[in-house]
């Protein structure tokens, strides 16, 4: 859930990279922070058993307030961790891996995520997500028809991307990030 500080004009949204491990989560975050880096941003790793990486992106103004954007990625330690970090998220980028061995486990992860997000009474109709299917450039993949299918129930906005090569990793996450502010509207 955003935080609203009318006091010191700020807002603070938490965005989560969720999907199944090795999909490129934490590839597509340092990609990201590369990208900024001239920024002054905040980037950490967080003390998890496992790494868990944390980005924080101001974007300027937005009705007035400075807005910050916390960004994580999931740890796939456990189902309990998963379902703590994915609470007050204001919105998903799930990243789904598009080697073909990974098929079920891109299945698997989306499905966990629509649990947790009924758990938390979230209407996935209006809830801010974004679909990123990475790795277009490994052989042997999945087709973006066959994920569409198996994935995007909801219709949300989908990209192929490369974090290897950085093709398509700003745009889900600037998406993600003005779908998050029409819903704080």
């Amino acid at each position: 859930m955003s935080i609203i500080n009318t006091n010191a004009k700020e807002i603070h949204c938490k965005i989560l990279y969720y999907g199944p491990e090795n999909s490129g989560k934490k590839s597509s975050i340092l990609y990201i922070k590369e990208q900024f880096k001239k920024e002054k941003l905040d980037f950490f790793k967080l003390p998890f058993q496992k790494e868990l990486y944390g980005l924080v992106l101001s974007i300027g103004k937005v009705f007035g307030f400075q807005t910050f954007f916390h960004i994580y990625n999931l740890n796939n330690e456990s189902k309990q961790d998963n379902k703590n970090l994915l609470k007050g998220t204001d919105g998903v980028i799930f990243v789904a891996s598009l080697d073909s061995k990974e098929e079920q486990k891109n299945k698997d992860s989306f499905l966990e995520m629509e649990n947790f997000l009924k758990d938390e009474d979230k209407n996935i109709f209006k809830f801010p997500l974004v679909l990123q299917y990475n790795k277009k450039d490994l052989q042997n993949t999945l087709t973006i028809k066959q994920l569409r299918m198996d994935l995007n129930k909801y219709n949300n906005r989908d990209y192929a991307s490369s974090a290897l090569t950085g093709e398509f990793i700003l745009e889900p996450l600037k998406y993600l990030c003005k779908l998050t502010l029409n819903n704080l509207r």
